[in-house]
């Protein structure tokens, strides 16, 4: 393998940021297997400027540059953004072989280079955007955006050397793609293992409070009605109980967060942290008693598996057991694994219930927790995908 196609530039989103998120680990796997990188990264809600950094000792180039707010300006934008993330190119006089576009958004920027420079594009390509899109618009029109989009996405992926993507329901993305482009590899959204999984011995957990925990973007769509109405269920039920909510609030702003939660009845028991490194979010969650994943039904969970919803495997490594949603087949891993309780995610009842057998059943709910952590370390692991990947980019680099 030549020196210039061992050599890649990876462009990501600003709300995409690289620790503990998969286009991070597939950095460090590749800069590990010797190829040379460079990180070129947009942030987009801060004012213009370029900077040079390094992340995980690999070289990266910042540009912010305030995104538009609303469509119409869009196509004008995307023309000074390209033209702004090819002057940062420029720059650093960094060339690659390989281009890897980490969201749809560069994809005509990567493709165009690609064509310019003659270098391949890797479409990373772990979301189901055209749906995604959709679901902003009224029902009636959500077919006059989703289907342009997937139009649009299934050329550029026709023009690329091949695409890693997530394990969706029914494999609708790997499926759809295979179509355009033979080259196609679904990888897990799994954790890396840590050193001493699985040898850390009972987690540090109080016996109580019964501490329910939620990691991720905090929305209505991801369950935060019913995880504040279910906790109060469990309150007014004499149940010692407090709720954990990690992450940051998505579709609202910090104070309608704290409004929904101090019309909860419970607010008391509600403690919002912010995000954390994920070695500090593993400590954390290794003192909670279970993990919630409250999917509300939407044109995008309902195309989701297991294999693309991170959370559950991160509450698997940390030994919780988890109380999942029924949408689409995100739950398929706990019943395969018996390591948490499927629930109607609108059902407040239901997930009283779940959680109440959890609280009254510890003996079954370490056991369910302890399964997880086990299929962790045996299956679904970073570890185990970054073969693939690597597999990946050795074949289409060698066959240059």
């Amino acid at each position: 393998m030549s020196e210039r196609s061992k050599r890649c530039v990876l462009i990501i989103n600003c709300f995409e940021p690289l620790d503990g998120a998969r286009v991070g680990y597939e950095a460090l796997a590749l800069a590990s297997a010797g190829y040379d990188l460079h990180i070129l990264s947009w942030e987009r809600n801060q004012p213009e400027a370029i900077y040079h950094t390094s992340w995980e000792r690999i070289p990266m180039t910042v540009l912010r540059y305030p995104a538009p707010i609303g469509s119409p300006s869009l196509p004008l934008f995307a023309r000074q953004l390209y033209k702004r993330l090819s002057n940062c190119l420029d720059s650093i006089q960094f060339y690659p072989a390989v281009v890897h576009s980490a969201h749809i958004m560069f994809m005509p920027f990567a493709l165009h280079l690609a064509w310019k420079r003659k270098m391949m594009v890797v479409y990373d390509c772990y979301e189901t955007y055209a749906i995604g899109y959709a679901e902003h618009a009224h029902p009636i029109f959500r077919p006059l955006i989703r289907w342009p989009v997937e139009i649009l996405e299934n050329l550029m992926a026709w023009r690329t050397a091949g695409i890693l993507t997530i394990c969706t329901a029914n494999d609708l993305l790997e499926r759809r793609f295979r179509r355009f482009n033979s080259n196609v590899i679904p990888l897990l959204n799994v954790p890396p293992l840590f050193e001493d999984v699985g040898q850390m011995g009972v987690p540090a957990r109080k016996s109580a409070p019964f501490r329910i925990v939620y990691a991720g973007g905090i929305s209505i769509d991801k369950g935060l009605i019913q995880m504040l109405k279910s906790l109060r269920n469990l309150v007014e039920e004499g149940l010692n109980v407090e709720l954990v909510l990690i992450g940051k609030p998505v579709g609202m702003d910090g104070g309608e967060l704290q409004r929904l939660i101090d019309s909860s009845g419970v607010p008391q028991l509600v403690r919002i942290v912010q995000w954390l490194a994920y070695d500090q979010l593993h400590a954390l969650l290794r003192t909670c008693h279970a993990g919630l994943a409250l999917y509300q039904p939407s044109g995008r969970f309902d195309y989701a598996s297991s294999g693309q919803a991170r959370k559950l495997f991160t509450y698997m490594q940390a030994e919780i057991p988890i109380i999942c949603s029924r949408a689409g087949a995100l739950g398929a891993v706990l019943q395969e694994e018996r390591c948490g309780i499927l629930v109607d995610p609108g059902d407040i009842s239901d997930i009283t219930d779940a959680l109440r057998y959890l609280i009254v059943h510890p003996h079954e709910a370490y056991a369910m927790g302890r399964r997880g952590c086990e299929a962790i370390i045996a299956r679904y692991n970073w570890n185990n995908e970054s073969v693939r990947l690597l597999d990946f980019y050795q074949a289409i680099c060698t066959a240059r």
